[in-house]
């Protein structure tokens, strides 16, 4: 375990240590376990639930209950998502077997393949059979529809009632329709898809990848005339397609997972609380799917939340998300009024509570340490996302919520601007973020006071800067432009201080912190108020607004220390500012500084990945205390 690691586990067990208490809820994160573990067969808890190679994968209608085809164990088993991902057995014995019947005595023979139908009821493809069979859930029976076919794959189209399955060994899909039990060619011997395998649901379309081949095509069955095949993608050696939210994916040979477009499919990277995983072995230990060479896995996405899919591994199921990582991770904070994160789907997950972290680059840094302790580090350096403090804050409050058996769950967003305060741009950009995203809980880093945007905007109606500077503007003098007001006030003490303006003749001061220090109570006032109106007005358009749940997005402000702030003068400007215009306040510095120590190097001039972990690690306990996350 290196350093970084020991850091981690460190926050962790500080993070949940006082709070266990035996039972465990499913984690929420961008990859999750979602039941099993270990080979057996144990139903129960979905911790404690043992499965042995599971393969097919299908939702009911609801998207509340998955089901599995533990092939291994010969049985089809339920997981009840909407019960903390509990485990029960639907069907089968304890050896392999045909019998139909009522369910408690129906038996299959390695089960491989699932779909889902209307009327509560269940294909498997029963591959120690080579049989197709019927799982009627509601009346409680397995029936027998056809054998002697060697499916490869299957899947249920609504708008034609069928069942679409594909046979390689004998070059082939073929089309049950449900009302008849029929069964009809659609195609055979296609020189573009000899050896049809992996199939599946594509904005309503059937989508089939070859055994051999890297194209996967839309096939466009076609009463009495040759069916149309339209290339859609490539994928090699696909094992497995699905879609969802416009998206097809392809889980291929090795463990890797892709998204299917043209010309070539997108690598698809998987977040872990180190950094990224695009060969599912990067970190030389245990790859992250376990998969018996060859054998297609189950590979499904959630009916209820889009771009999250779910996958049967050697012993048990996973759930991965697809929020762009590749293309997110490593973006500037030059964001015109979009994350500066991943690409979130703006449908919140059912139990999902959304913070959304707002400030400066510090919100979304988290400086990579040379190997050599003589190579200074650089801040340029584009880091894993999943390192900032908000990634780190989300996994940390999911791993206290596992913990705690709860049943609320989090997603923690980041909105960066490069070099604003929070005063200068909340409450323009934050409530479309927070309406659009559906937003629980608005936190705001506490930085420099934003003051100088009254000398370079002009006023609006409402009496604060415009959102943007305006440079025509700042060609006029600076008497003109704080004629009146706080602008004014702070102007003319800076005077009598005889506190020099800045080198452009823009603003009073630095424009950084040299205004925080002087000890003037008036100066300090005003600039209280040039911060504290804006976020006050922030706080009651938020109070106008309701999340999806009814309730009035919360917004506080924090504080921590910093090696190049004035803390000494910052931490009280920001406790006596929120105390003076009523808004929630969490002063992060006496914990920060206590255990700053202990994880050295917190930060050089942004926060380390370290540094991050700390904040994350503080702010998490001061969310819980304070009831900001809901427990």
């Amino acid at each position: 375990m290196n350093h970084s690691q020991r850091v981690w586990a460190l926050g962790l067990a500080l993070a949940s240590a006082p709070t266990l208490a035996g039972a465990v809820t499913p984690m929420v994160y961008y990859d999750s376990l979602v039941a099993g573990g270990e080979a057996g067969f144990r139903d129960g808890s979905f911790a404690a639930a043992r499965f042995r190679e599971p393969l097919g994968l299908a939702f009911d209608e609801t998207g509340r209950k998955l089901y599995v085809a533990d092939s291994g164990n010969h049985r089809i088993r339920v997981i009840d998502l909407g019960r903390e991902n509990a485990v029960t057995t639907l069907a089968g014995g304890d050896s392999a077997g045909a019998a139909d019947g009522p369910l408690s005595r129906a038996t299959f023979g390695t089960p491989a393949r699932l779909a889902s139908l209307p009327g509560n009821r269940l294909a498997v493809y029963d591959a120690g059979n080579n049989s197709i069979r019927l799982i009627d859930i509601q009346n409680q029976t397995v029936s027998t529809l056809v054998k002697g076919l060697p499916v490869r794959d299957m899947v249920y189209r609504q708008q034609d009632d069928s069942l679409y399955l594909s046979e390689p060994d004998n070059h082939m899909v073929e089309k049950m329709d449900l009302k008849t039990f029929s069964i009809t060619t659609v195609f055979s011997q296609s020189p573009r898809i000899p050896s049809p395998g992996a199939l599946c649901l594509y904005q309503g379309n059937l989508c089939a990848a070859d055994e051999k081949s890297a194209a996967i095509y839309e096939v466009t069955p076609a009463n009495g005339n040759p069916v149309s095949l339209k290339a859609v993608g490539n994928a090699k050696d696909a094992l497995a397609l699905t879609s969802t939210d416009g998206r097809l994916y392809a889980f291929q040979e090795g463990g890797f997972l892709a998204r299917v477009e043209l010309p070539r499919s997108t690598p698809f990277e998987l977040p872990t609380p180190w950094g990224f995983l695009v060969k599912n072995d990067d970190y030389q230990g245990m790859p992250f799917f376990t998969l018996p060479v060859g054998i297609p896995p189950g590979f499904t996405a959630s009916p209820t939340e889009p771009r999250k899919l779910f996958i049967s591994m050697e012993h048990s199921i996973v759930s991965v998300r697809d929020y762009d990582f590749q293309e997110r991770w490593g973006a500037i904070e030059e964001n015109n009024g979009a994350l500066t994160d991943f690409d979130y789907p703006y449908q919140k997950p059912a139990g999902i509570f959304r913070i959304l972290a707002i400030g400066p680059s510090r919100n979304s840094t988290a400086v990579p340490l040379p190997k050599d302790p003589l190579t200074p580090a650089d801040e340029n350096t584009q880091s894993p996302r999943v390192e900032t403090f908000p990634k780190q804050l989300e996994l940390l409050l999911n791993t206290e919520a596992a913990l705690r058996n709860s049943k609320v769950h989090f997603e923690v967003l980041n909105f960066t601007r490069r070099g604003s305060p929070i005063s200068t741009f909340a409450y323009y950009d934050v409530p479309d973020l927070v309406k659009r995203y559906d937003i629980d809980l608005v936190l705001g880093l506490g930085d420099q006071s934003g003051y100088k945007d009254y000398y370079e905007r002009p006023l609006t109606p409402e009496g604060i800067p415009a959102p943007s500077v305006k440079h025509e503007y700042l060609l006029k003098p600076l008497s003109e432009r704080a004629k009146s007001g706080v602008a004014l006030d702070l102007l003319e003490r800076c005077k009598k201080m005889k506190i020099p303006v800045s080198n452009g003749q823009d603003f009073p001061g630095d424009g950084l912190f040299s205004l925080f220090c002087t000890g003037d109570p008036q100066i300090q006032s005003d600039l209280e108020e040039m911060a504290g109106r804006r976020l006050v007005l922030l706080n009651d358009k938020l109070g106008s607004m309701r999340t999806s749940s009814g309730n009035r997005p919360q917004f506080a402000v924090y504080y921590v220390p910093c090696r190049d702030f004035p803390n000494d003068c910052l931490e009280p400007f920001w406790g006596d500012l929120c105390s003076h215009y009523h808004l929630r306040f969490l002063d992060l510095s006496d914990a920060y500084d206590a255990l700053k120590t202990s994880y050295y190097p917190t930060n050089v001039t942004h926060f380390t990945a370290y540094g991050n972990a700390l904040v994350a690690l503080i702010l998490s306990h001061y969310l819980i205390d304070s009831k900001l996350a809901p427990f």
